[in-house]
């Protein structure tokens, strides 16, 4: 028998065994596909990684800045040669000093000097032939009246003593010649030229020039040397001692002739410039050689613009260097296996911690692009600022350029889009890699994570856009504690401290600000719906349901109450409350194209479903699905509406109709009354006629309104509102949704449908309170005219209607 039993089952093991090898062919398939776009999915990111953040970037050491102690030892690994900029503007600017100005000699203070001495002498003689008809006692008088009569005529102050010198030393002919011979004197030191010490662009003192370029009227340019008005005067008194005369006739005609001495120089700008310009043109560029080994920066000097010239010198001879397919190879693998390194650590953590981070293709495709974008933004920022692009606005960018970088862009976006779990994991990568792209720098990725976690914080569940661009201030702000911190550890200079402290503040707010620019099209292009979209969607003046309000007031109450019913439900499972009150608003939107089939609408009018059979108003029931689906994306709604919409019955039964469907079918198999009478044909009842079309609800916030949805219209038929006959009602509906596999698409646990159970109860029980009845005008005239009763221990008073 055994045998025998053995050979009976063995054809029904054989197939099993079969079908079970073939479902593990298939699952082992659809693994192997799996595993390999996932891979697939991992080089391609990990290239764009790479090549955005990687390839054609020089190997930034150590953040320098000008005029600041260095914190390292740079030193040169390979030999390189540059052309020095710093040096050879040194070098022009100390030949440019050496480079004597050219002036032009100006006669016309001595034309006019000399003219005057003419006429001084003429007036001298007329005084001479009139002191000789005076007594002498009248000669000093007559002397000061002629110095007062041509006082109107002497702009050079000759006074009344050394007209009585000139008088009384010498003759006519001996004055005149005297007179000739000083001019001839102050013209030949006219002719020297005299520059004006107070007012020469040369300065005085040891070391500098002592010689002008003289521009003579034949053109040619002499060098000479130069005078000032004090050697002119002691050159003049020296030449005028030595001529034959007495004295008091030298000193007489010098203090006349000294008057007449002024700066005759006239620079001419553009022969300088000419001059200046022939000596820059000779001037060779300084070349620098450095040699393998040589330090190119000391630790604990300050760093000078020669330094950061001579390391900007070694980065760009790195890339350019004949060893680059060794060494610039190298790095770049090291760079490549690092990268791979940090997303698989980046995987691994989030499989691990089980961080909720987005399924679906579009979400994850968000993801990668956003973070690719954010990287590229930064890497632009960082080769602007290498190449001194911004340098036009006056900030020490080397200070700054760390600063610059928006960060936090990329994780505001994906948090407010995907939620903060995304967020995290992408301040996480942009952090990272931020200060791997400036030089290894720890404090850059320590500054840049934080100012993103504090972005993430302030924008987690955001429903306004102002609080978008809060969130960016606020990243910024941590930016600016985190770089006053760093200013005083190195000891930077105050200026330096506060324009970084401007520039992290200022990032954050323009960061908040490009995020609520961005979101719009994010939201466009991926097909996602942000809090802060659901928000406006909110307005009761939306075409929809003002429609609704209209043509089904029913049902727009009936949606009114499954959005309060929902979003307190959602609430205590940590679901969106959002979600569900602008879900709930609009899922009843198809019953305004037959309101009147619907039973909130008809207002005591005629029931127009007394006119058809059940299968026709089942299918006008179902039908209201379709409409909103349509109404909806007439309306651009976002998916996520859409989706709650064709949720919201799931493929429940239409229950009422599929009963009357029976009764009537019952009805058929019954004999007739009489004989005779006309038997009625109808088809058999087939129960998918009188269910929804579906699909079940596959998430918390489609569960919720798929629930209250039911819940609110059926507690409008409790004959009587307690505590008791709602949790009756409650344990009822849920449990025929969850017999029915209603939930089996669905992530809602046990404990989250008793919650849900628990706040349907509270908040139907305060939708659906009872209240007192209120007398009527009738009832308070008949208690005032009623007389009191006498009763023991009470008193009968006047309603207090206030």
């Amino acid at each position: 028998m055994a045998f025998s039993k053995r050979r009976k089952t063995q054809p029904s093991g054989v197939p099993r065994r079969k079908r079970e090898e073939a479902d593990n062919l298939s699952s082992n398939r659809l693994l192997n596909l799996k595993v390999v776009v996932y891979s697939l999915v991992f080089l391609v990111f990990s290239g764009l990684l790479i090549f955005v953040c990687f390839i054609g970037l020089s190997p930034a050491g150590p953040q320098l800045i000008a005029k600041q102690p260095a914190r390292v030892r740079v030193v040169a690994e390979i030999p390189f040669v540059y052309e020095s900029k710093v040096l050879t503007e040194q070098l022009i600017q100390q030949r440019k000093k050496r480079v004597p100005p050219v002036y032009r000699i100006n006669l016309a203070p001595y034309s006019q000097f000399e003219e005057y001495i003419h006429r001084f002498s003429k007036d001298l003689k007329e005084l001479e032939k009139t002191l000789t008809g005076l007594e002498s006692e009248k000669h000093t008088a007559r002397i000061k009246a002629f110095a007062l009569e041509i006082e109107p005529r002497n702009p050079y102050n000759v006074t009344a003593e050394d007209v009585v010198v000139l008088l009384s030393e010498a003759n006519p002919e001996n004055r005149d010649t005297v007179i000739k011979e000083g001019l001839t004197i102050l013209r030949e030191i006219f002719l020297e030229g005299i520059y004006d010490l107070e007012h020469s662009i040369i300065e005085a003192g040891a070391g500098n020039l002592s010689f002008f370029n003289i521009h003579k009227d034949s053109g040619h340019i002499t060098q000479v040397e130069v005078q000032s008005e004090e050697d002119a005067l002691r050159y003049l008194r020296i030449n005028l001692a030595a001529l034959d005369v007495s004295r008091e006739l030298s000193v007489a005609l010098y203090r006349l002739l000294r008057k007449g001495l002024r700066p005759n120089l006239i620079y001419d700008q553009t022969k300088s410039d000419e001059k200046i310009n022939q000596v820059i043109s000779s001037v060779d560029p300084v070349t620098i050689r450095v040699v393998e080994g040589d330090t190119i920066i000391e630790p604990g000097v300050k760093v000078s613009k020669l330094d950061l010239e001579k390391r900007a010198a070694y980065l760009q001879s790195l890339k350019t260097a004949p060893h680059l397919t060794i060494a610039f190879s190298t790095l770049l693998w090291e760079r490549l296996l690092l990268t791979i390194a940090i997303m698989l650590s980046g995987g691994l953590f989030v499989k691990i911690s089980g961080i909720s981070l987005p399924i679906l293709r579009q979400q994850f495709l968000l993801c990668g692009t956003v973070i690719i974008t954010n990287l590229a933004i930064v890497r632009l920022i960082l080769e602007l600022g290498e190449a001194y692009t911004l340098g036009r606005f006056g900030i020490d960018l080397t200070a700054v350029i760390p600063y610059l970088a928006p960060a936090a862009f990329g994780p505001i976006l994906i948090t407010i889009l995907t939620g903060p779990g995304s967020g995290i994991f992408a301040a996480i990568m942009v952090s990272l890699f931020n200060g791997l792209m400036q030089g290894n720098s720890i404090p850059i990725f320590l500054v840049s994570l934080l100012s993103c976690l504090f972005a993430i914080y302030y924008c987690r569940d955001v429903q306004v856009r102002t609080k978008v661009v809060r969130a960016g201030a606020i990243s910024g702000l941590s930016v600016a504690v985190c770089v006053l911190f760093l200013g005083l550890r190195d000891a930077l200079d105050p200026v330096i401290i506060s324009n970084q402290i401007i520039v992290g503040l200022t990032m954050g707010i323009v960061t908040g600000i490009a995020v609520v620019g961005f979101l719009p099209i994010l939201e466009h292009l991926f097909h996602l719906t942000t809090n802060i979209s659901l928000l406006e969607l909110t307005d009761f003046n939306h075409p929809l349901l003002r429609r609704m309000q209209v043509s089904a007031p029913g049902s727009y109450h009936h949606s009114l109450m499954v959005a309060n019913l929902s979003e307190n439900a959602a609430l205590g499972i940590g679901a969106n409350p959002l979600v569900c009150r602008v879900c709930s608003l609009f899922h009843d939107i198809g019953k305004t194209v037959k309101p009147e089939y619907f039973t909130e609408n008809q207002n005591q009018t005629t029931n127009p479903h007394l006119k058809k059979n059940p299968s026709m108003s089942a299918l006008v029931i179902k039908s209201h699905v379709k409409e909103g689906v349509h109404l909806a994306e007439q309306s651009k709604l976002p998916m996520l509406i859409i989706d709650v919409i064709l949720q919201h019955h799931g493929t429940t039964l239409i229950q009422y109709f599929y009963y009357k469907a029976l009764r009537e079918k019952e009805k058929q198999r019954t004999p007739p009354l009489f004989p005779g009478a006309p038997k009625i044909d109808i088809d058999e009842v087939n129960e998918s006629t009188y269910r929804y079309d579906g699909p079940k609800p596959n998430f918390k916030e489609s569960a919720i309104i798929f629930f209250a949805d039911s819940i609110e219209a059926a507690s409008r038929s409790l004959p009587k509102i307690t505590s008791q006959s709602i949790d009756e009602l409650l344990e009822r509906i849920f449990q025929e949704r969850i017999d029915d596999n209603q939930l089996e698409d669905c992530p809602l646990t046990f404990e989250e449908i008793k919650e849900i159970k628990r706040r349907f109860s509270f908040t139907l029980l305060n939708m659906l309170h009872a209240r007192i009845e209120y007398p009527t005008n009738t009832e308070d005239s008949k208690l005032e005219n009623e007389p009191p009763t006498k009763q023991k221990g009470a008193t009968r008073t006047k309603p207090n209607r206030s």
